[in-house]
């Protein structure tokens, strides 16, 4: 494929190229020493190579292994007899061989790329208009020069795997940031299972294709954003055959993994040993509490079940239903794991809810939503708990920094790029922001620098002060 790899001593491996990972065999030989991944902007790097390409070297390599069969097409017009001549020599053809021409077409073809980079040489001069278009052209089509998908098994089992990001990410000097890019569209099976040490996954909106198992085995994830959920999400993410049983999964939460999973099996509520890998079983990590839903129309039947460990579920301002059982749970062997409370935000955008949504365990759920919505309702009509908001507004003001819009103690670049974000697409980055890394209402309150409310203003008085243009913000 074109994707290419580099491992450095300090843990960090860069991924660059464009295209779908096509992973037919393991490109990362030393899975154990990866501890963070950066993929970098494959036009950023075309670009400083252009840049720095004084003599063209890049650009006609590029140019050459483009055109190669046209240019190879020409030097056999000037030089058939070069190449009789050295067939004659090499391989004993007579120039009256019935099959000359034949093997001469063979010969251009088998050698087109030297054949053509000759062609240019002798021609050079010829060219250097069409390079300058040609340059023009290369630039114009780098925006389509991205990676589109991560291969199955592609980061299976990087145990010290503990971040990702990718250039320009606005997350990319968060310290437990794992963040697939935005340019992704399918992910693979198995892709990153067994990368025990990640603890925040956020999947982009363009993510259309989810492989089976990819997360299955990390056992210190705690919060986990995706665009959208199909029906045994379980499934999906953790690995987990839900058609058996009627339809009830056999699984086990497990509250830690042991170094040999060759060896590690679970016991299960017919007090039969089972290993991981059986597919009715499903490792869910007993600090996973947070799901951030942040895009699709319906939450489907069953589409939360056996996510037992959640205590925080947000949905997005996209969804307008949710559908009978989206957040059943069935009863499941080691229920002692088990939260005893989980808080759902429904948006307003919500206006269908099924009168079985909950699985009639109703008690088990707080809603949070806007009043007079159609979740205040439901929550009124089954006598459930409700509160007007969302739950990332709780815990009052933990912000102490002047500017900190968010929330990590220090003020910085990230802090003007948050309130850019939160100003221009408030849906995604607002105070109920579908986006985990949106700004809650203290950033919003201490992020306004000159009491005038949050505005551009803000974040170019902050860029400023950290420019040495002005001292305080008083």
């Amino acid at each position: 494929d074109n994707v290419y790899y580099s491992l450095y001593q300090n843990g960090l491996l860069y991924i660059s190229g464009y295209g779908p990972m096509n992973v037919s065999d393991d490109p990362i030989q030393n899975k154990s020493l990866v501890k963070e991944v950066l993929f970098e902007d494959y036009s950023h790097c075309i670009l400083s190579e252009l840049a720095d390409d004084k003599d063209n070297v890049i650009l006609i390599d590029e140019y050459i292994e483009k055109y190669h069969e046209d240019l190879s097409k020409l030097y056999l017009e000037k030089h058939k007899d070069n190449i009789i001549e050295i067939l004659n020599k090499d391989y004993d053809v007579e120039k009256d061989d019935p099959y000359l021409d034949e093997m001469v077409d063979d010969y251009v073809y088998a050698n087109s790329k030297d054949l053509a980079r000759k062609y240019f040489d002798e021609n050079k001069k010829d060219y250097e208009s069409k390079l300058v278009e040609f340059k023009k052209e290369l630039i114009d089509g780098l925006s389509d020069k991205v990676i589109t998908s991560i291969g199955s098994g592609m980061l299976q089992y990087c145990t010290n795997l503990k971040r990702m990001t990718y250039e320009g990410s606005p997350n990319a000097d968060k310290e437990d940031v794992f963040e697939i890019p935005p340019t992704i569209e399918e992910i693979g099976d198995s892709a990153f299972s067994g990368c025990f040490q990640i603890k925040n996954i956020i999947i982009p909106d363009t993510v259309k294709k989810y492989g089976y198992e990819c997360i299955k085995y990390c056992q210190d994830l705690e919060s986990f954003s995706v665009p959208y959920v199909d029906k045994f999400a379980v499934r999906t993410f953790f690995g987990l055959d839900g058609e058996g049983n009627g339809g009830t999964p056999d699984w086990v939460v497990v509250r830690n993994l042991k170094d040999d999973l060759e060896n590690y099996y679970v016991w299960t509520e017919s007090d039969t040993s089972v290993h991981l890998d059986h597919p009715k079983v499903s490792y869910i990590p007993i600090n996973l509490k947070k799901l951030y839903i942040t895009g699709g129309e319906t939450l489907p039947e069953d589409a939360l079940v056996g996510l037992a460990t959640f205590e925080y579920i947000h949905l997005p301002d996209t969804m307008t239903k949710i559908e009978r059982a989206a957040f059943y749970d069935y009863d499941q062997p080691l229920t002692e794991l088990r939260c005893d409370k989980v808080k759902v935000y429904i948006p307003a955008s919500v206006v269908e809810i099924d009168n079985y949504a909950f699985g009639g365990n109703n008690s088990k759920y707080e809603i949070y939503g806007e009043k007079g919505s159609a979740a205040e309702n439901f929550a009124i009509d089954h006598k459930m708990t409700f509160h007007e908001g969302d739950f990332t507004d709780e815990g009052g003001d933990t912000i102490t920094v002047r500017g900190d819009a968010n929330g990590d103690g220090e003020l910085d670049m990230s802090d003007a790029v948050l309130i850019m974000q939160a100003l221009a697409n408030p849906n995604k980055y607002g105070v109920n922001g579908t986006n985990p890394t949106h700004i809650t209402a203290a950033g919003f309150k201490f992020a306004d620098t000159d009491g005038n409310g949050l505005t551009v203003n803000d974040a170019l008085r902050i860029q400023k002060y950290l420019l040495g243009l002005i001292k305080s913000f008083d």
